[in-house]
């Protein structure tokens, strides 16, 4: 109740206390009644708002997201005035939130709409919606409640790769290759004059009927590629000055490399050092194929987020890698490697495991890094840059 309000009633009621009149008394049991009518109007109307968010929870950077605030007033009452406000993160929206003043008859719907425009990756909430009303001559407090929360996905950002040169032991796959111990029965590219030694499995007897001697079927070499992507977030590994930039730099590479390995139909899985808001221990994806998967590898790594971890990156990567198969493909992406890291890769090639490094970020001690896998024999690519990324997965890696 406002002030001026109480002091009105307070009068009203003193006037009809001295005086006796019956003109004051009825002004008390007029305002007095307008009173609780207009608390009870705006109790029962707050009570009998429903409302309910439509948008698709899932978005790319820079991609336009538009959210529909459906409003249904289920009372027999109109609400004079009603008060909207969703809370909203300033990734989404530099306004920092939605506000519109509304009014609704009774059994009336009423639809509004506004955009979110994701600058960066993560999981975000849009939120709780601020729900407020009141009588129209403001003679009561007005009334508020809150609704819960929904949640926008934003995936990394996809830079796309015309090619990767990653290594792979796997044969028999979608993948060409120049080894030609590789060679896939099932993509022929040619025939040649039958030499000592060839099988007669490889003969081609229509050909060679043709040609008047025997010709042998030639095959092109191909790979299998199922890559597990190691995503190094311990944040005690990334310079503090560039530790936002790198370790977004890494998620970014991860994202496309996943993509671009199951766009060609190969197998991709992730395992992330880091802190994933939503599981209590860091994310782990097998290697597997589809559309599907690579889906829920997205989202993940829209999760995760760069933070100091318990125990070494080289320690826990050994256990992550222990269930790979023979010929599989260890990708880790990582600001720096130690020596502690190359002995973990060197031990996990024993398994018969292929790796690669991508040194991800504008860090230090890239040439040492690229000497040290030199003498490991790992290929080691350098990625300083987002721009950078598809030229330097291009390029042959140094070993």
């Amino acid at each position: 109740m406002s002030e001026a309000f109480f002091f009105l009633l307070a009068a009203a009621l003193f006037v009809a206390v001295q005086l006796r009149d019956s003109f004051a008394f009825t002004l008390l049991y007029f305002f007095g009644g307008v009173y609780l009518l207009s608390r009870a109007w705006s109790a029962y109307s707050l009570r009998r708002v429903a409302f309910r968010r439509e948008f698709i929870p899932r978005a790319f950077p820079e991609e336009r997201v538009r959210v529909r605030l459906h409003i249904h007033n289920a009372g027999l009452l109109p609400i004079p005035w009603l008060r909207l406000q969703d809370g909203l993160p300033v990734e989404l929206t530099p306004e920092g939130s939605f506000q519109r003043v509304v009014s609704l008859g009774a059994r009336q719907s009423l639809t509004l709409a506004y955009d979110l425009h994701p600058r960066q990756r993560g999981l975000f909430p849009v939120g709780p919606l601020s729900v407020e009303t009141g009588d129209l001559l403001g003679l009561t407090a007005p009334r508020r409640s809150e609704g819960g929360q929904d949640f926008l996905t934003v995936y990394p950002r996809l830079v796309p790769l015309p090619t990767a040169h990653l290594p792979s032991r796997a044969p028999l796959g979608t993948l060409a290759h120049h080894q030609p111990i590789f060679e896939d029965p099932t993509r022929p590219v040619g025939k040649r004059p039958y030499q000592d030694g060839d099988s007669l499995r490889r003969v081609d007897w229509k050909a060679s009927a043709a040609q008047g001697r025997l010709q042998v079927r030639l095959f092109e070499p191909s790979i299998a590629l199922g890559a597990l992507l190691a995503l190094n977030l311990d944040a005690r590994d990334y310079p503090l000055r560039s530790r936002r930039d790198a370790s977004e730099l890494a998620v970014t590479a991860a994202a496309s490399l996943a993509q671009w390995s199951i766009s060609r139909g190969q197998a991709a899985g992730l395992w992330v050092y880091g802190r994933d808001p939503l599981a209590d221990s860091p994310a782990a994806l097998p290697v597997r194929k589809g559309g599907a998967h690579l889906m829920r590898l997205l989202e993940t790594l829209a999760r995760v987020q760069a933070t100091e971890m318990p125990a070494p990156f080289a320690r826990r990567l050994l256990d992550a890698a222990a269930r790979l198969p023979w010929g599989a493909t260890l990708v880790v992406l990582t600001p720096r490697a130690e020596t502690g890291l190359f002995e973990a890769l060197f031990a996990i090639r024993r398994r018969g495991v292929q790796s690669a490094l991508l040194l991800c970020g504008d860090v230090p001690g890239v040439s040492e890094t690229r000497a040290r896998a030199a003498r490991f024999g790992i290929p080691c690519h350098y990625l300083p840059r987002e721009r950078d990324l598809a030229a330097a997965l291009a390029l042959p890696p140094r070993r």
